[in-house]
């Protein structure tokens, strides 16, 4: 029995591609100025505590610029793989729980990287509705991971399951995950281009690969 698609293609991957790379972004904004131009009334020696932690958070985020690229790479992939037997669509859940169980850690370090930088930022107005945003974001991204290991655990159930149930693999545990993950892409799309219209009230735009991320 053969299946045209299998996997989560589509809409699973480009969920990943903004989400994962989105602190990453913002970050890189701050960092050619793009939100950095707007101004706060600080004191001097505070203004040099808070321009210093900045930059620790910058230096911080280009060291993990190389194994997101990696993680994500490896994670669509996986994700596009057509998979026409229910022994491929187990291996690509082995694959995809591992290079998930590999991204957590840098996931909630750049979670961290958010708040600490919203901090730096808590003086400036103009900047809030961004914050909202990236978090907005954030939270439809921990509704993906769920549905992935979703997959992930019925890929398992089959495993011992009769053949003709591991046969049905694409309706069984594929459909259903797609599905959940379609119901996410609009909002997140919708978020993005709000993040943009906000990004650009300081001069500047998003970068190419996001908006293409987000299919703008």
């Amino acid at each position: 029995m053969q299946h045209r698609r299998g996997g989560l293609t589509g809409s699973g991957s480009a969920i990943h591609k903004t989400c994962a790379r989105m602190i990453a972004l913002m970050i890189l904004a701050l960092c050619v100025g793009t939100l950095g131009r707007a101004q706060t009334i600080t004191p001097p020696n505070s203004q040099q505590e808070r321009s210093r932690h900045i930059h620790e958070i910058l230096q911080e985020a280009k060291s993990y610029q190389a194994a997101d690229a990696k993680t994500r790479a490896a994670l669509q992939e996986i994700v596009g793989r057509q998979t026409g037997t229910f022994a491929e669509f187990e291996k690509q859940c082995v694959d995809l729980q591992a290079t998930l169980a590999e991204s957590d850690a840098m996931e909630k370090r750049k979670r961290k990287m958010l708040v600490d930088l919203q901090f730096e930022f808590r003086d400036d107005a103009k900047v809030k509705p961004v914050f909202n945003l990236l978090y907005q974001m954030e939270d439809i991204s921990d509704k993906v991971e769920p549905i992935w290991h979703g997959m992930i655990a019925c890929s398992g159930i089959l495993a011992s399951a009769a053949q003709n149930k591991q046969e049905a693999y694409q309706n069984i545990c594929v459909d259903p995950a797609h599905q959940q993950l379609s119901l996410l892409v609009p909002e997140m799309n919708r978020l993005g281009r709000q993040l943009q219209v906000e990004v650009q009230k300081y001069g500047g735009s998003l970068p190419r690969d996001f908006l293409q991320a987000i299919g703008q």
